[in-house]
């Protein structure tokens, strides 16, 4: 059986969200070379962010409603594959390789579906077309 009870929400509240709005503030405050914004810079970059961590949110809740639907979780509950095999009966360090993989390989296809799917790509070019570095 595929165990979710974990909440990462202190996480998030607690360490990713402070942590993004300090570094989000010192790329402004403590630039590495000086800021010329243009109108309206700051706000886009901001509903730009703020976009991003709402389409990851959807992943996150795409992925936690599909895990146990997809062969590998009914591969558990169905018995195919004994419960001492799941990621939550490894040590720690295998984990969160495990983890790492799987995140490295979200990422991977998120973006590619941002270059190849047309709509997708209006949004994710804005990050190709800095008209000034």
């Amino acid at each position: 059986m595929l165990h979710f009870d974990f909440d990462p929400t202190p996480i998030a509240t607690h360490f990713l969200f402070p942590y993004y709005a300090v570094c989000t503030a010192l790329q402004y405050v403590w630039p590495e070379t000086p800021n010329r914004f243009e109108r309206g810079e700051v706000l886009t970059d901001v509903l730009h962010n703020l976009m991003l961590i709402a389409v990851t949110g959807f992943q996150n809740f795409v992925i936690h409603a599909l895990v146990p639907l997809t062969g590998t979780g009914l591969l558990f509950q169905q018995g195919v594959l004994p419960d001492a095999w799941a990621a939550h009966h490894l040590p720690l360090w295998a984990q969160v390789l495990v983890a790492w993989l799987v995140f490295d390989f979200m990422f991977y296809v998120t973006h590619r579906i941002g270059h190849e799917v047309d709509f997708f790509w209006r949004l994710h070019s804005v990050h190709h077309c800095a008209h000034r570095l």
